[in-house]
């Protein structure tokens, strides 16, 4: 096996719909920047991700670099990602950055489904989470309204500093 593969887990714990929406802003915040810093810029590898789980109403962050074994260690990846962190944090973390957010998300959350297949699938994950909240859309778009630049810090400070599970892959 000639590839590397870091995922790094930052685990926030039992959320409600309000956490999830300041957490869905994180990641919107940060999956274009995070892919420009670490693929593009440090040409880290050839797959750099970011996503948001939610493993049975326990909120989390998971990034994922996949890069040649030859070329960085994982130990190098695993920097790389927590140095990315401290650099958006300190200075790409803007009041106009959150609200562009913000207004990304209610946009998506307030199209209505295209399809049946769209419909079915959404309300289908409910029940398959058993959390039953059919119209979380509407709800998550009432405190989007609400989320600022302090709700986003306030989420993300404890979230990169607590609860970290990092899966490293090792090629030879």
């Amino acid at each position: 096996m000639q590839n590397t593969l870091v995922t790094n887990y930052y685990q926030s714990g039992p959320g409600t719909i309000r956490e999830h929406a300041v957490m869905e802003t994180i990641v919107l915040l940060m999956e274009e920047p995070i892919f420009d810093t670490l693929r593009t810029q440090e040409q880290l590898g050839y797959a750099v991700n970011m996503t948001l789980r939610n493993t049975y109403g326990v909120f989390g962050l998971s990034v994922t670099v996949n890069t040649q074994a030859t070329k960085f260690t994982a130990e190098h990846v695993d920097q790389r990602i927590e140095n990315f962190f401290q650099e958006f944090l300190a200075d790409h973390l803007t009041e106009e950055a959150v609200a562009e957010a913000v207004s990304s998300l209610i946009k998506l959350k307030l199209r209505a489904d295209v399809t049946l297949e769209e419909e079915v699938g959404r309300n289908w994950q409910e029940i398959m989470s058993k959390e039953y909240v059919f119209n979380r859309n509407e709800r998550e778009v009432t405190f989007l309204k609400e989320i600022g630049l302090e709700d986003v810090k306030s989420a993300l400070g404890p979230l990169l500093s607590t609860r970290k599970l990092s899966v490293q892959v090792v090629g030879s």
